[in-house]
């Protein structure tokens, strides 16, 4: 009863953070501004966590590895942040990289992807294409090895990258993991408006910025 009560203390206590300071309110610009130190206090990085920022030749992004995944070298998390396509760093989903790779006990490979609406769709996606075959050629790690890990914005970004790998042929990671995952890009389902109360960190106006940002150019851009 005890547990039960402090995970709804914590429920609240993050509801209450996130009504006060929005992390989806404003412009684009605004809400990169304040991802970084919102998330960092919403899900803080433990001490013994050790971080490694990639090579040059690498993606871009950063290892984060727990004490208990340090032996795992030939197994790997690829996350991939969340943040509408348009806003978010792996810097401030280290936290959250930091605790898959405490409960998986693999390193975790915590990339960043280029944002709409400066790199409309699919830019996004060939990010994490590239880093997907670097990870699994230049790293050598197998791909039955890699677990695909990506919320909201990231979670659409997971199954657009199975999709394309298995539409190219390519070897499938062993598994993937969607985390509230925004996979409706019409913005037709019914819990847009029904569940919005329920909602302290999301609009449906910000949805419907962010979709624009990320599709309204696609037909423009080149690869």
């Amino acid at each position: 009863m005890e547990i039960k009560q402090e995970q709804e203390l914590e429920l609240k206590r993050i509801r209450a953070m996130f009504t006060q300071l929005a992390p989806t309110s404003g412009s684009f610009a605004d809400r990169r501004e304040r991802w970084e130190a919102l998330y960092k206090e919403f899900c803080p990085t433990p001490d013994e966590i050790s971080i490694e920022t990639i090579p040059s030749d690498g993606p871009s992004g950063e290892w984060v590895c727990a004490p208990n995944a340090k032996q795992a070298s030939d197994h790997a998390v690829l996350y991939i942040h969340g943040g509408g396509f348009t806003a978010g760093t792996a810097k401030a989903y280290r936290g959250l990289a930091a605790q898959l790779s405490c409960v998986t006990g693999r390193p975790t490979l915590n990339i960043n992807y280029r944002l709409a609406p400066e790199y409309p769709y699919p830019a996004a996606l060939n990010d994490c294409f590239s880093v997907y075959k670097w990870l699994t050629k230049n790293k050598g790690i197998s791909t039955e090895n890699v677990v695909l890990v990506g919320d909201s914005a990231g979670g659409n970004l997971v199954a657009a990258l199975l999709i394309r790998l298995r539409d190219e042929g390519h070897s499938l990671p062993g598994a993937a993991v969607c985390l509230s995952p925004v996979f409706d890009l019409s913005l037709s389902g019914d819990s847009i408006t029904t569940r919005a109360e329920r909602d302290p960190c999301i609009s449906l106006a910000s949805l419907q910025k962010c979709a624009r940002a990320y599709l309204d150019q696609a037909a423009r851009y080149r690869l």
